[in-house]
């Protein structure tokens, strides 16, 4: 179904496929008792994500998808000094979603929790996160064979519940003993990390539709010369604007000769440089905006990766061996992490430590879901993932 909508827009980044899911996902037939309806009307289950997904919505909306602007992370620190904690806990923090800064969000994708604490019985432990359009997502559910008294340092879970919602009001995590009543834990840190764009998601425009038929003119070898009206010939295909690592430009007018006949001036899209996600021109030094994981120098218009951390070691093809190209076995596995946006079921998750999608973290590890038993579990975060690379979608 992906594959489908990819050759309705060949333009769409891993970003636009998950917004697309998300919109094409519906509940359907799928039966649970815990879906909600989060705070833009979607409806959303634990156990089935956003639903089954619609092939044919799906091949529509990505024939009028408007590119997703670049990605925003706010880093909010909530707690940083050690707090017991009760058997019913809340911790509220009010943010404002970076407001009035660079990256400011407007409209969540990805939200995720960090957290360091000790608990006496970890698996009594449910953590939850409820955002301040009322949406509650269990971060943490209760595990009664999860006996570990280690707790959690630095583990980082993830929702996407939250889809498009506007992050700035009140965040509530909730902690609750579930289990041996004489638990007792403390918590030390709590950061809340929101991702998503300044756009507001709910209120933009459908875009005119990505075609080929609008082409007027194509070379020997296919791609297209000339669009009709305002569009802008992009390969074979004639698009309302240019997506991500392109640039608008308009292509010369051509006067008649010889054997040459005369062309206007037409709307084209050129690429930017590898290093920009968003440009105004061919040089590195033309960015508007970068990737993920890179820093956008706005006085030289330059994209660079961030300076390595002094005192801690490099990230090798071992640490990270996503970073390689993907064979027909990687290929399936990261198209299935691209659909647990929307079926974000723990059997999902099992069929993708199946196939193991790297990097894999096990349960000494600081990242990814706990558990008694001795297992490697795929987790991605949004950072791992790197556009104009072979890349891993998020998990």
């Amino acid at each position: 179904m992906i594959a489908l909508a990819l050759e309705a827009n060949p333009f769409l980044t891993w970003r636009d496929m998950q917004h697309l899911v998300v919109r094409a996902s519906r509940q359907a037939q799928l039966q649970a008792e815990d879906w909600r309806t989060n705070g833009v009307g979607r409806q959303v289950s634990h156990h089935y994500g956003y639903g089954l997904l619609d092939a044919g919505l799906l091949v529509d909306l990505a024939r009028t998808w408007l590119p997703t602007q670049p990605q925003k992370k706010c880093a909010v620190r909530v707690l940083h000094t050690p707090t017991p904690i009760l058997p019913s806990m809340r911790v509220r923090k009010k943010v404002s979603a970076c407001a009035g800064r660079a990256n400011y969000i407007r409209s969540l994708e990805h939200v995720q929790v960090q957290l360091s604490l000790s608990y006496s019985r970890r698996g009594d432990l449910e953590i939850s996160l409820t955002s301040p359009m009322g949406t509650r997502s269990t971060l943490v559910a209760i595990r009664p064979l999860d006996i570990s008294g280690q707790g959690y340092n630095n583990w980082i879970f993830m929702s996407t519940h939250f889809w498009d919602e506007d992050p700035r009001g009140l965040w509530i995590l909730g902690l609750e003993n579930k289990g041996y009543y004489f638990n007792t834990g403390t918590l030390f840190r709590y950061t809340l990390l929101l991702y998503g764009t300044a756009e507001d998601m709910t209120a933009r425009p459908t875009g005119l539709q990505v075609t080929s038929s609008a082409c007027v003119q194509r070379d020997t070898e296919g791609p297209c010369q000339e669009c009709n009206g305002p569009a802008h010939a992009v390969g074979r295909l004639c698009l309302p604007r240019c997506p991500p690592r392109y640039f608008n430009r308009t292509r010369q007018a051509v006067t008649a000769g010889p054997g040459r006949p005369a062309t206007p001036a037409l709307p084209v899209c050129s690429s930017c440089h590898f290093s920009c996600y968003t440009c105004r021109g061919s040089s590195p030094l033309d960015c508007t905006a970068c990737p993920p994981a890179y820093t956008l120098d706005e006085r030289l218009g330059s994209c660079s990766r961030p300076a390595p951390r002094t005192g801690r070691p490099q990230p090798t093809a071992t640490a990270h061996p996503c970073r390689q190209r993907l064979g027909p076995a990687q290929a399936m596995a990261l198209v299935l992490a691209l659909l647990a946006v929307a079926f974000g079921s723990p059997l999902l998750c099992s069929v993708l430590s199946a196939g193991c999608l790297p990097p894999c973290v096990s349960p000494s590890s600081t990242r990814g879901h706990p558990s008694h038993h001795p297992r490697t579990i795929c987790r991605l975060q949004p950072e791992d993932i790197q556009l104009g690379e072979p890349t891993c979608a998020l998990a």
